[in-house]
């Protein structure tokens, strides 16, 4: 199952993500907000950005996939996704504006491509 293979791949983004918010949050003692450390901001819209992303876009790939669209299309658009979600965490982290907006770029074309999927295996479907 494709889908399964990259939501497993996202989720270990997530994790570190994760543990990198509760490891500021002990270090700065700041157990709700960010208590204006902006090293904690970061790492709490870092996770944020992340968790406001990538669910939706799991879940078209993953309603393409079952309904048939060809393998080799889901892997793009996954890929897409996985490579732009590591790229943003990688240019928010080190605030490298640049890398951020091209990171940015494969995930929306990650999201038209998951939707454009499900668009075209539904249209194939109807028409038969």
């Amino acid at each position: 199952m494709i889908t399964g293979l990259y939501a497993a791949i996202l989720m270990l983004f997530q994790l570190g993500l994760t543990l990198q918010v509760v490891q500021r949050r002990r270090e700065t003692k700041t157990s709700l907000g960010t208590g204006k450390d902006e090293e904690l901001e970061r790492r709490v819209r870092t996770h944020g950005n992340f968790v406001e992303t990538v669910p939706m876009a799991l879940i078209l790939i993953l309603i393409a996939e079952l309904s048939g669209a060809p393998y080799w299309m889901l892997h793009i658009v996954a890929l897409a996704l996985v490579i732009g979600r590591g790229m943003h965490i990688y240019a928010i982290m080190k605030t490298n504006f640049t890398i951020r907006v091209w990171s940015m770029y494969l995930t929306i074309f990650s999201w038209f491509g998951a939707a454009g999927l499900c668009v075209w295996t539904a249209v194939t479907t109807i028409l038969g």
